[in-house]
């Protein structure tokens, strides 16, 4: 939310602008068919939906096409180093909850390919879920939820810290497979 804040101030051009700029770079074929966006600054609150459309996103190997489930970045912290000399403590200054929902139409003649296992890590610092279904024939819903705890954790708590947001990582980038008949 806190860095959400700034929109407040923005137009609905500038908002646009985040939006594939920034949020939704990654994508060609782009289309932004509605957003909302809703701020509670005395709550420290935001809720943001998007509804869009993009194309090629899906990477095609032969008959299978490959799609990222992390289709929209979560924010989380990235531990790429490890501090053998941690001193602090890990230290997170407010709880954060964030979800997303995606539905993505497959093209026609293809399937998922396997079944995907729902993905749920719990840990003193957090909840991360993930799960894949089929809606209707030629539907997927994506859902992640990400949930990271408020709290101030010893240094000797560092290697569990980083294990956690190492395992989100990796499920983050993983795809699914989706195979044409």
């Amino acid at each position: 939310m806190i860095d959400r804040l700034w929109l407040l101030r923005k137009s609905n051009e500038d908002i646009d602008e985040y939006l594939e700029d920034d949020l939704l770079d990654d994508y060609s074929g782009l289309e932004i068919l509605s957003k909302s966006l809703e701020l509670n600054k005395d709550e420290i609150h935001s809720i943001e939906s998007y509804e869009w459309n993009a194309q090629h996103y899906a990477e095609k190997i032969d008959n299978y096409l490959l799609l990222p489930t992390g289709l929209l970045n979560f924010n989380y912290p990235s531990l790429k180093k490890k501090s053998k000399k941690r001193e602090r403590p890990i230290e997170i200054l407010r709880s954060t909850y964030q979800s997303s929902v995606h539905l993505v139409a497959m093209p026609e003649g293809y399937n998922l390919f396997e079944e995907y296992k729902s993905v749920e890590i719990e840990s003193d610092f957090g909840l991360y879920s993930k799960k894949v279904e089929t809606v209707g024939e030629d539907e997927l819903k994506i859902i992640r939820k990400l949930t990271i705890y408020k709290g101030v954790y010893e240094n000797t708590r560092f290697k569990a810290f980083r294990s956690f947001f190492n395992k989100i990582s990796k499920y983050e980038t993983e795809q699914i497979t989706i195979s044409h008949e």
